[in-house]
């Protein structure tokens, strides 16, 4: 017997020092043999937790308590042949499958410790046998063994689970996460425009997180975080210091481990989500867009999944076309800016509670988000914009108490690219001032009373290229008649999304 383990403890360290080299495009053999560690490593597991009680009956109980117990001894022996086949197993199974690298480096550790456990219950095992024969003090540094073991073993296993399950699954149970951490408001919000300067196509709080919360976060959120990695906040995304861990890479996509998983083919064993089929063509899309663009974020955190809610306002597009990039016009240039009024202006503006701040910090363009006042924002309070004219190049007025005399202000900002109006009180009388926004290129007018009589308005908008009427007033042949008049501009009511021929 003692040569078995000898024989199994050396064809183990064999197989780390060669690597247990199995090639990923190898026969898929070599994948099976590999997934057989979930089932093997329970084995050792068992046996040598079991080993210790077993053990210390004996010892506190047993016939010949200076040797070891014979039931103990055999569970060793038993899970030391196990904790091999399930070491090299797992050696395996890291080699021929594909991780993230949020968990890289968490995998080395747990293989590690994988094979230091095997080889101390084989030494372990050899001690009890050696035991048998001399019983005395080599059996209490056996059994200062079996415990050591043991532990190494139930440790293992915590890593091995904190690679499937996430950080934090064992004492979730005792130690929930706090309702606030699931579900912290939007404090901060993603820019409109990008660090280039053009206006983004896909937004993160609308479009791209209802797909994380949906898809996602039942196993990458603060109740599961598998792999080590959770899509419910942006710091543990975006923030993360060491580079080599994100699986998002702002500005590319490509390069991104997140599409990476997203795009793999159905039934590939590392496709993500892994249930309930893959991500459509369509959110895939959104998803690459979204990161092309910046990925911006805001401060958004998404709660895990829940009931479905009934909600008033229509649902987002499905998807959206790319929007022209934006270049500073020959206007702007020529416009005065004067940086310590503009720099006043601003500070006037976040005093007041709203966010404002210049799209890129080698950038003279700003935005402007007045949409996290609510309804503490009135008519009187756009007058504080119009010192910025000859930089505000975006504007959310989404949701406040701005009425249709309060356009007359953002009618004066002779540069606004992107403008968001949604779920307000303006009407047909209101977008009559928008007429001289020639650069205006974004409009967002959902759940508005707006009706067809001011789509006719905005046709005369040269360089609109992108409208939201959904929840509005208009009628199907209203939108037509846009799409009409203004075959370069792209109309979005919530239902049909035409193609926007090339170069409009």
């Amino acid at each position: 017997m003692a040569r078995l383990f000898v024989l199994s403890v050396v064809a183990v360290a064999t197989c780390a020092a060669l690597g247990a080299d199995p090639q990923p495009a190898g026969p898929d053999w070599w994948r099976f043999l590999g997934r057989l560690h979930p089932v093997l490593v329970h084995f050792p597991i068992g046996l040598l937790i079991a080993a210790v009680f077993l053990e210390l009956i004996h010892a506190l109980f047993g016939r010949e308590r200076g040797r070891p117990g014979g039931a103990g001894l055999w569970c060793v022996v038993l899970g030391a042949l196990g904790a091999g086949a399930a070491a090299w197993a797992g050696w395996t199974n890291a080699d021929v499958e594909t991780h993230g690298r949020a968990v890289a480096s968490l995998i080395e550790t747990h293989r590690w410790l994988g094979i230091a456990t095997c080889a101390v219950a084989g030494l372990v095992a050899l001690l009890g046998l050696g035991a048998l024969r001399a019983p005395g003090k080599l059996t209490g540094v056996y059994r200062v063994g079996v415990v050591l073991g043991a532990i190494m073993v139930g440790v293992a296993g915590h890593w091995g689970g904190t690679i499937v399950f996430g950080d934090g699954y064992l004492t979730a149970g005792l130690f929930p996460p706090k309702p606030a951490d699931q579900t912290a408001p939007i404090v901060e919000p993603a820019p409109a425009l990008t660090p280039d300067g053009r206006v983004r196509t896909v937004d993160f709080a609308t479009q791209i997180a209802p797909i994380f919360e949906a898809r996602c976060i039942e196993c990458h959120g603060p109740r599961r975080a598998k792999g080590r990695l959770r899509l419910d906040d942006r710091r543990y995304v975006l923030d993360e210091p060491d580079e080599d861990e994100r699986v998002i890479l702002p500005g590319d996509a490509d390069a991104s481990e997140l599409v990476y998983r997203i795009t793999l083919p159905h039934g590939d064993p590392d496709i993500m989500p892994p249930e309930d089929g893959p991500l459509s063509d369509d959110q895939i899309e959104l998803i690459r867009t979204w990161i092309d663009e910046g990925a911006a974020w805001g401060a958004i955190a998404i709660a895990p999944p829940t009931a479905e809610e009934p909600t008033s306002e229509p649902p987002a597009p499905v998807g959206e076309p790319e929007a022209p990039a934006v270049e500073p016009s020959d206007a702007a240039a020529e416009a005065p800016a004067d940086p310590a009024s503009i720099e006043a202006a601003l500070e006037a503006l976040r005093e007041h509670g709203a966010v404002a701040t210049r799209i890129a910090q080698d950038a003279d363009w700003v935005e402007v988000r007045l949409d996290l006042l609510d309804r503490d924002v009135t008519d009187a309070d756009l007058a504080m914009l119009e010192p910025l004219a000859p930089v505000l190049a975006s504007l959310d007025l989404t949701g406040t108490d701005v009425t249709d005399a309060g356009l007359e202000h953002v009618a004066r900002l002779a540069h606004l690219r992107s403008l968001r109006l949604g779920r307000t009180t303006i009407t047909d009388a209101g977008l009559v001032h928008l007429t001289s926004l020639t650069e205006l290129e974004y409009l967002n007018l959902i759940a508005t009373p707006v009706t067809d009589a001011g789509l006719s308005m905005l046709t005369d908008l040269p360089a609109l290229r992108r409208l939201y009427v959904w929840g509005t007033e208009t009628t199907p042949d209203g939108i037509e008649l846009f799409r009409l008049l203004r075959p370069d501009a792209q109309i979005d009511d919530g239902d049909t999304l035409p193609d926007v021929p090339d170069g409009g």
